[in-house]
C-alpha cells in the first residue's frame, strides 16, 4: 500500500517540527490525534519524508513504524482484517503494530472488528460462565471408576 505524503496536516507539521527541532501551533489549532501524535514526538523520525515511530522490544532494540495518515486509517484497517482472515482482534493489533501506527489504533482496530460483517458470522460462539460451569457438571461422570 502506498502511503500518500502531504495529505495528513497533522503528520506534515509533526516531521516539520522534528526537522526543524520546534514546534509552533496555535494552542486552539491542536486536535486529539495531534495532541497525541505530540505525546509520541521522542519516538518519532522523519526518513526520506515519511514518518515513523520506533518501536521498542522487550530486550531495548526497537523497529520503525510508518506512522499512518488519518485519512487511510480505515482502508488499511480493512485491509489488514482481509489480509489476516478476520482472525481477531489481538491477533491484528499484533501484526498491525509490527508495522504500522497511528493514535488509538487498539480502540479503531476494536470497534472496526466488532463491525466487521464476516468477523461476527465466523466468530464462535462463546458460553456464559454459567453455562460452562453447569455443562462440566452435566458432564462428569456419575459412577466414577474404582
Amino acid at each position: 500500500m502506498e502511503i500518500e505524503p502531504a495529505k495528513d496536516l497533522n503528520v506534515e507539521k509533526i516531521k516539520e517540527c522534528i526537522k526543524e527541532l520546534k514546534l509552533e501551533v496555535n494552542p486552539e489549532h491542536i486536535t486529539t490525534r495531534m495532541h497525541k501524535l505530540i505525546e509520541q514526538l521522542p519516538r518519532l523520525i522523519v526518513q526520506d519524508n515519511v514518518l515513523y515511530r520506533k518501536f521498542f522490544g522487550h530486550n531495548g532494540d526497537y523497529h520503525l513504524q510508518t506512522v499512518i495518515p488519518e485519512h487511510l486509517e480505515q482502508e488499511l484497517l480493512c485491509r489488514l482484517n482481509d489480509q489476516m482472515q478476520h482472525a481477531g482482534i489481538q491477533k491484528c493489533v499484533a501484526d498491525f503494530r509490527k508495522r504500522f501506527y497511528f493514535p488509538d489504533i487498539y480502540e479503531k482496530l476494536r470497534r472496526h472488528i466488532r463491525n466487521c460483517a464476516t468477523c461476527i458470522q465466523t466468530k464462535p460462539a462463546r458460553l456464559k460462565k454459567s453455562e460452562c460451569q453447569w455443562n462440566q457438571y452435566l458432564l462428569k461422570p456419575t459412577n466414577p471408576a474404582k
